[in-house]
C-alpha cells in the first residue's frame, strides 16, 4: 500500500515561521550529518527509546514539544510544527552580513546522507524518519551512517562516495570529535572544501551535551561567514526545545529525537527539484 504524508514545510532559514510548502523548485541536496560522542555516553550508536518518563534536554529556546501517537488524517504534524517554529525563531542562525541570503539553483534531488550513530537512528535501520520526511518533498535519500564515526571518517567516507554528491550537502559533524575547537574548524574546512564545487551547504550545529560544546558551534558560525555557499542550521536548539528528544543516556536520540532530525533536514530543504512524491509503508 502507497500513500501520501500530509504536510507542507517552508524554507525555515529565509521565513520567521513555517510556513505551507512555499520552496522554489530547483532545488536538490545532499546531507551530510556524523558525529555522536564515544567520550560522552555509550561509545556506539544504538538509539535510545526506553525512556520511563519525559527526558527534557539540556538546553534551548522555544516551547518543549513531546510526540504524540496519534492524530487525525491531514492534521499537522506537532513536531515539524515545533522543528520549523524554532528554526524560523530566535534560535535561526542568520546569513553573515552582506549575504543576500538567496539560494543557489540546483537541479537533483538526490539526497546523500552521512553520519553516525545519531543519524543511524533516523535511518533505515532503526526509525527511519529522515526517508519518511524527505520522500514525500520530492528527495530520493542515500544514507550512510555508522556508529563511532568521527569527523576525519567522515571526511574519508565522503572521499570515497563523492560521486554520489550532487548539489547540496547537509553536514553535523563533530559530537565524536574531542573538544578541541581549532582542531575541529580545520576538520570541518577540510570537508567544506571537498564540497567546493557543491552549490549549497547545510551545516548543522552539534548537540551540546557536556561542557565545551558550544565552542564547537562557535567554529561552524566562523566556517559558515568565509563560505558562501555554506548555511547554518541550528539542531542544538531543536533538541533543546523538543522535550523527550535525547534518551537516558544523555545523547542518543529517541523516536521522537529521530522524528525531530528528520523534520530539521527537511525543513531547512523545503520541496525537492520535481515536487513532491509518495513513501511506501513497507519495510
Amino acid at each position: 500500500m502507497r500513500h501520501r504524508e500530509e504536510g507542507g514545510l517552508g524554507r525555515v532559514l529565509l521565513a520567521p515561521r513555517l510556513l505551507p510548502i512555499v520552496c522554489a523548485a530547483g532545488w536538490s541536496a545532499v546531507v551530510l550529518v556524523a558525529g555522536c560522542a564515544s567520550s560522552a555516553a555509550s561509545g556506539g550508536a544504538v538509539p535510545i527509546d526506553e525512556i520511563s518518563g519525559p527526558v527534557s534536554a539540556a538546553t534551548g529556546t522555544g516551547a518543549p514539544v513531546t510526540e504524540t501517537t496519534t492524530r487525525a488524517p491531514g492534521a499537522p504534524d506537532p513536531i515539524v510544527e515545533a522543528v520549523g517554529d524554532v528554526l524560523g525563531g530566535q534560535a535561526v542562525i542568520p546569513r553573515p552580513v552582506g549575504d543576500e541570503g538567496s539560494r543557489p539553483r540546483v537541479t537533483d534531488d538526490r539526497v546523500f546522507i552521512l553520519g553516525d550513530s545519531i543519524t543511524e537512528s533516523a535511518g533505515p535501520d532503526y526509525y527511519d524518519t529522515i526517508r519518511r520526511q524527505l520522500v514525500p518533498l520530492g528527495w530520493n535519500p542515500t544514507i550512510d551512517a555508522q556508529r563511532g564515526r568521527t569527523t576525519p571518517q567522515g571526511l574519508e567516507v565522503l572521499k570515497r562516495r563523492r560521486r554520489d554528491v550532487h548539489d547540496v550537502a547537509v553536514v553535523l559533524l563533530g559530537h565524536n570529535d574531542a573538544i578541541e575547537p581549532e582542531v575541529y574548524r580545520k576538520r570541518i574546512e577540510a570537508i567544506v572544501e571537498e564540497l567546493a564545487d557543491v552549490p549549497l551547504v547545510l551545516l548543522l550545529t552539534n548537540y551540546q551535551f557536556e561542557k565545551g560544546r558550544d565552542r564547537m558551534n562557535d567554529e561552524l558560525r566562523v566556517v559558515d561567514a568565509l563560505h558562501d555557499n555554506v548555511e547554518l542550521v541550528d539542531w542544538n536548539a531543536v533538541v533543546g526545545a523538543t522535550e523527550g528528544a535525547i534518551g537516558p543516556d544523555g545523547l542518543h536520540l529517541t523516536r521522537t529525537g529521530a522524528r525531530a532530525l528528520a523534520a530539521t533536514i527537511a525543513v531547512s530543504l523545503g520541496v525537492a527539484p520535481g515536487g513532491a512524491g509518495e513513501v511506501t509503508t513497507g519495510p
